[in-house]
């Protein structure tokens, strides 16, 4: 069955499942600290369902490509490297937005075209700094920073 040699429906699924498992978790939290975090796990559940449904549906519509196959054997173990990069340097206490923007700048660069670096690398910047402003100056979400930075927020 051509679904099951799509990257993204497999994503999708365990999307779905690191959801419902952070959603069952969520509810266990008192009533105060709760709603956010289980709205945000349901939210990436329900997307992970809608990108597993999206690949099944497109999968029955026409068969895989061999581009497709090449990025299962390929594809993810980039990402894993990325991101386990990026956990490494975080524990290293690099700080968070340099990690994240290398991090994304790398993921953005390696999807896209070669058109536009100059758009891709600002894509890249303004998700780091949007994450950061979201959680660590409006929900006060502790990240690892550097002391310069850190020394500039307060």
């Amino acid at each position: 069955m051509p679904v099951l040699k799509t990257i993204d429906f497999w994503s999708g699924l365990a999307f779905a499942g690191i959801g419902f498992s952070a959603w069952a978790t969520a509810l266990g939290f008192d009533s105060s600290s709760s709603a956010y975090p289980a709205t945000l796990a349901a939210t990436l559940a329900l997307l992970g369902l809608a990108l597993a449904f999206k690949a099944w549906r497109d999968a029955t519509a026409q068969t895989a490509t061999a581009e497709g196959v090449h990025i299962i054997l390929q594809g993810p173990a980039l990402e894993i490297g990325v991101w386990s990069l990026w956990a490494v340097a975080l524990w290293a206490g690099l700080g968070y937005v340099g990690p994240t923007f290398v991090a994304c700048t790398m993921l953005i660069l390696r999807h896209a075209d070669d058109r536009g670096l100059r758009l891709h690398i600002a894509q890249a910047l303004s998700v780091s700094l949007v994450v950061f402003v979201i959680f660590y100056l409006i929900f006060k979400v502790p990240l690892p920073e550097l002391d310069f930075i850190r020394d500039l927020l307060e």
